[in-house]
């Protein structure tokens, strides 16, 4: 029994060790500089209870940082220093002005233990990182994003023939967009059913980081420790959890990149791709100080990461649009006014369409794909406004926050893209623009954000030029609107809804089969 015992109090004693030797060291370092407000906290757990409970994270934080008067809010979670930034200034005074020592990255032990270290955008800061993030800007900044174009576009088409065909599913269309286009972009593997091996192991993929990654949700990370315990140890449910997001990870991006070596190697055509197109060069990959390994990393992460969150909009798109009858017209009649009736959409008409411009930043400013940006840890003790930040703090940025300000976005829960307008219908260059923030900050900011913007405006564009969507109704044609909910993860997606996708008229079809054509 005394044994028993010792067995799960050694844990504790651990813990409460590792707590105490933290407090201590930070007291030696902070000197005369306290830190930033928040909660006291009780001894050993710290404020692991005082989070609003029923919230997520990021409205939670705003509730306490209004509760203390701060946009820096500290937290304490079982003796790890984490911070949340809850307001534009912040934001851009630490991870923008400062980003020379905010640009690092926390170390969890779930991504550990998930395998991620092949993932250059959970890296430390440092040559290893830079040159990984070279390589994917080479192949995805503005410039580059422009050869794509074409097959932007065939997706968009495809997307529309998929809506006529089957429009309930018009959810699992959205998201085989996003997940066949990122495929082709970074392997040349070009998938024509949703139900493809390769895209349900993305999938299962994704879903381990999101849920893994998600900040505060394991215990582990908090106390690293515990990743040493054994599956079978009470409460390790994170081990299971692991090992099998582990092996999903492993096999989603050796498979593809595994099918474009082969072909390669076979003498076959590979397919465009930046995969294809990194190993046909590896002789320049070399001169840049990379390897095989710092290519697998970024066109794995161009398949995983770009598509989840490009999915989140577009089906953020079909909710807004169903709630919002008068935003969805108004938007048609301009695409009629400036692009006609003969012909569909382009990336060319982009700077005569104000109004659609309008509403993809509303869309990115209502619902923020990552509502907690990307995160960041400072890699030395600094002061800000008085205030002590020690060496490793976690920092997270409250996107969501900062878009639900009311003094910058008034009436902020209502889908409105006209306070993005001035008067005379032009994009007002005086209110924040999302786009600026959505995708993260400093140089950790997302390097596909390029990608991303174009192809949820040809998609967008194309869809509202031929289709309507219209909320459902029932038996007595009374019309049910659904309620704007989202997911808590890590990245949000609106919860199911129904509504009714339908051809604007039968021109519709033959300008869509007519656009398809040129790609045959």
């Amino acid at each position: 029994m005394a044994r028993v015992n010792l067995f799960y109090a050694l844990p504790i004693v651990l813990i409460t060790a590792s707590i105490v030797y933290r407090k201590l060291k930070q007291r030696r370092r902070s000197r005369s500089f306290p830190l930033p407000p928040g909660p006291k906290g009780l001894p050993v757990i710290g404020n692991v209870l005082d989070i609003p409970r029923g919230l997520p994270l990021w409205e939670g934080s705003l509730v306490l940082g209004r509760r203390y008067n701060t946009d820096i809010l500290y937290l304490n979670l079982l003796g790890k220093d984490m911070m949340i930034l809850n307001s534009t200034k912040t934001i851009s005074d630490l991870l923008d002005k400062r980003s020379k020592i905010y640009s690092d990255k926390p170390q969890l032990p779930m991504a550990e233990l998930l395998g991620l270290e092949w993932a250059f955008s959970g890296m430390r800061y440092g040559k290893k990182w830079k040159s990984y993030r070279r390589l994917f800007h080479d192949h995805m900044g503005p410039g580059p994003v422009k050869g794509y174009e074409d097959a932007m576009r065939k997706a968009a088409d495809s997307l529309l023939v998929r809506l006529e065909k089957d429009p309930k599913h018009y959810r699992e269309h959205t998201k085989f967009l996003s997940d066949s286009l990122s495929l082709e972009i970074a392997y040349g593997l070009g998938i024509e059913s949703p139900d493809h091996p390769i895209l349900h192991r993305a999938d299962e993929a994704m879903n381990a980081v999101k849920c893994g990654l998600t900040p505060g949700k394991w215990a582990v990370d908090i106390l690293p420790f515990l990743k040493y315990v054994p599956k079978w140890f009470p409460g390790a449910t994170f081990r299971k959890f692991t090992s099998e997001g582990k092996r999903s990870l492993d096999s989603s991006i050796t498979v593809p990149f595994g099918i474009v070596k082969q072909r390669i190697r076979a003498g076959e055509k590979a397919g465009a791709s930046v995969a294809s197109a990194c190993l046909q060069n590896m002789a320049g990959i070399h001169e840049q100080g990379l390897n095989e390994e710092a290519v697998r990393s970024v066109v794995g992460i161009m398949h995983l990461a770009g598509a989840d969150t490009t999915d989140c909009v577009l089906s953020t798109f079909f909710l807004a649009m169903t709630l919002h009858q008068r935003v969805q017209k108004k938007a048609q009649a301009e695409i009629e006014r400036v692009v006609g009736k003969d012909r569909l959409p382009d990336f060319s008409d982009l700077n005569d369409l104000p109004y659609l411009v309008a509403m993809i930043k509303e869309l990115l400013r209502w619902n923020a794909p990552a509502p907690l940006g990307t995160s960041h840890a400072v890699m030395e003790d600094d002061v800000y406004e008085g205030w002590f930040i020690p060496a490793g703090t976690m920092f997270l940025e409250n996107i969501w926050g900062i878009f639900h300000d009311e003094a910058v976005y008034p009436d902020s829960h209502t889908f409105n893209p006209d306070r993005f307008l001035t008067t005379d219908g032009q994009i007002d260059p005086s209110v924040p623009d999302p786009e600026h923030r959505v995708f993260g900050s400093g140089r950790r900011i997302c390097p596909g954000r390029h990608f991303a913007v174009k192809v949820v405006f040809i998609a967008i564009a194309r869809v509202l030029a031929t289709f309507d969507i219209l909320p459902p109704v029932d038996e007595n044609e009374k019309v049910q609107m659904p309620r704007a909910e989202f997911t808590r993860e890590l990245v949000c997606h609106p919860r199911p809804f129904e509504c009714i996708v339908k051809p604007r008229s039968g021109n519709s079809m033959v300008l869509i089969a007519d656009s398809l054509g040129k790609f045959a």
